[in-house]
Formats: C-alpha cells, sequence, structure tokens
C-alpha cells in the first residue's frame, strides 16, 4: 500500500460540517460518529490513537522525515532528513521494521513501496529508480527508449513486481513493469499517458491505476500479464482515478451514478461514495477497508483523520506538535505519516498512531 504526496489528490467537496473536525480535536483524537460516511466494511469501536515517534536517519543530527508507505505490516518506507550540525543537509529514503530503520537508499532519496520481505523501491532526484532488495541498494534497468526523460518507481509487491512508468524519448508516457529478482529487464505495459500511472499493487500482484483516455483520466486495474481494463461502476463519462488498493478494496475517484461525484471506494468491483471525506486528501486504504488522508492545503496546518466503519477520527499529532498528516494504514490499523509544527521553525516527523 502507497501512498506519496507528490502523487496522491482525492479532494472531494465538503459534505462533512467542520463540527466534525473540531469535536474530534476536542476530544484528542477519539473517533467522533459520522453518518455520513458510506464505508463497506464493518462497524469499529471508537478508538483513542496514541502517537509515536519513529527514529529518523541514524547519525543525523535532525530527527525529521515523514513516512508515506507500508506493506500492511511490520514495514514502513518514506524518508529522513541527514544532517551533520543541524543545519544543512539532504534527504534520504529509509526503510523501517519494527520502529528501526533498516535500509538507507542514499543522498537526494525517497521510498514509495516496500513489501512484507523488506523489499523496496524508490528513487533520487536525478529521477533513477532504486531497488533494496537482499540487503543491497540497487536500480531498475531503464527500457532503451527512454534515454532521456523521466523513470519511476511507485510499488512493489510481495512476489517482487514492481511497478512505474517513464517518458520515453519519442514524448509518449509508459507504464512499466520489473521484477525485484530481474531489476535489469523492464517491461513495457502500454502507453498510460501520464507519469505515475501505474500508483500500487496488492499483494497478489492487482495493479490499479489512472490512465490518460482522449481528454479524460480513467481509472484502471489489471496485472503485468492480463492488461488494464477500466474499473466499473462509474460514469464512463467523467474523469475517475484509482491510487490504492488492499484485499478486496480500491480506493480513487470517480462519479458514481444515484450517488455523486467524489472520493470513491471499490470492494469486489462496486464503487461506494465516500460521502464523510468532507475535503480531505486521501491516501490509502488497508484490507478492511479502512480508509485514511488528511484535511487542508498548507503542509504546516494539516490535520490527519481516519474513516472507518462509519465513523470519521481526528488523529492528534505528538505532544509538541501542532498538526499531522496520515499517508498510510496497516492492516491490523496503524497509521502512519507525520507530525508537523507550525510557525517559524516548521518541521516534521515520522509518526505512528496506534489505537489504545
Amino acid at each position: 500500500m502507497l501512498s506519496s504526496p507528490s502523487r496522491r489528490g482525492l479532494v472531494v467537496r465538503l459534505l462533512a460540517s467542520v463540527g466534525v473536525v473540531a469535536s474530534a480535536l476536542a476530544t484528542g483524537g477519539v473517533a467522533v460518529a459520522d453518518t455520513a460516511v458510506a464505508h463497506a466494511g464493518t462497524a469499529a469501536p471508537a478508538c483513542a490513537y496514541q502517537p509515536t515517534q519513529l527514529p529518523g536517519v541514524p547519525g543525523s543530527r535532525v530527527a525529521t522525515g515523514y513516512v508515506q508507505a507500508t506493506d500492511g505490516g511490520r514495514y514502513f518506507g518514506g524518508l529522513g532528513h541527514w544532517s551533520s550540525d543541524g543545519l544543512g543537509g539532504d534527504h534520504r529514503g529509509l526503510v523501517w521494521r519494527d520502529g528501526v530503520v533498516v535500509a538507507d537508499f542514499g543522498s537526494l532519496s525517497h521510498v514509495t513501496g516496500v513489501n512484507s520481505s523488506g523489499d523496496a523501491v524508490g528513487g533520487t532526484e536525478s529521477v533513477e529508480p532504486l531497488t533494496w532488495h537482499d540487503g543491497r541498494l540497487g536500480r531498475l534497468s531503464r527500457p532503451p527508449q527512454n534515454t532521456r526523460h523521466f523513470a519511476q518507481a511507485s510499488a512493489v509487491s510481495d512476489t517482487g513486481v514492481v511497478i512505474g512508468s517513464a517518458t520515453f524519448d519519442d514524448g509518449t508516457v509508459h507504464a512499466l513493469a520489473w521484477s525485484i529478482h530481474n531489476p535489469t529487464a523492464p517491461r513495457d505495459l502500454g502507453i498510460a499517458g501520464r507519469l505515475f500511472a501505474l500508483t500500487d499493487i496488492s499483494d497478489d500482484d492487482r495493479i490499479v491505476g489512472t490512465f490518460t483516455s482522449g481528454s479524460r483520466l480513467q481509472a484502471v486495474t489489471g496485472t503485468v500479464d492480463g492488461g488494464f481494463r477500466p474499473l466499473g461502476g462509474v460514469d464512463p463519462a467523467a474523469d475517475s482515478s484509482a491510487t490504492d488498493i488492499a484485499g478486496s478494496y480500491v480506493l480513487g475517484t470517480a462519479t458514481v451514478p444515484g450517488q455523486g461525484k467524489g472520493a470513491v471506494l471499490w470492494r469486489d468491483g462496486v464503487p461506494r461514495l465516500l460521502t464523510g471525506a468532507g475535503t480531505a486528501t486521501l491516501t490509502d486504504v488497508n484490507s478492511s477497508g479502512t480508509v485514511v488522508g488528511y484535511e487542508g492545503t498548507d503542509y504546516s496546518r494539516r490535520t490527519a483523520v481516519v474513516l472507518s466503519g462509519g465513523t470519521r477520527t481526528v488523529l492528534p499529532p505528538l505532544p509538541g506538535y501542532t498538526h499531522a498528516e496520515a499517508m498510510a494504514v496497516t492492516d491490523d490499523g496503524r497509521i502512519a505519516g507525520r507530525s508537523i509544527r507550525s510557525g517559524s521553525d516548521a518541521q516534521f516527523v515520522p509518526t505512528v498512531w496506534s489505537c489504545a
């Protein structure tokens, strides 16, 4: 399950009142019932989430960073900042296992996906797709038609299938796949029309993403060998997108006939509008259908939210911090992202929330 600030954005119309957020903030993150949440899962009990800070880059004088991906269990992926003096420095892609940093992708890097074996994918600011496999950092080979432009890796499945995209030298954008066991052999999955077209892959290698179809965006699903098809149950004449997959659930946006337009959760291929999402940017879903995200456009003033079983919950930041983002959710309900301190010394640290 993957989440990335640069590619996620399920901003929908305000359908829930501001009072929901205010009430949850006043209770320190205790769940507040939201009858507007159309959710296919089983109702969950109220939960008081407690935040814990993850460590930053080992040896760094600063602890800043964030989590944006999880395997759904023990592993998280994201980045931390390196500084020898507490002033300048760079960012480095990190993988955490059980709260300990176990992989460092090097200077000016980030991690976008991780699987249950600890394999991870990411990239650098020079847009080189990277892997972590068997305790070693490696590179994904580019297709021969991609020598001058962007290439990226989005996610990796438990079987080692890596998905991503690249701009070919003729200007077309193609969806790509690799095996983490054979990273020198990229597979061209066809023209996708946009970067970051393939966004997530399930444990059993089902892929979701968003292709360009004429002038429209189209949510798609499929496999490396079977190709792609539009996700059903939505208005084919309207834009749609798919960003995350876990178990029988797919998270995205669409117009659902008879329900409206906004954030959508497909379950076994059937879409339902998440009318309780408000203006939230939704970033991940787990195999129980729990959805996470954040309210707000200015990163220093965001509010982390959880939608689960007909309940909307606001997550409290770490003590001493003022705001938060939720970017990833595990299958046992832990949520990861960052706590943010606003003001002149604005900073953020990687954070995991657990149900108390």
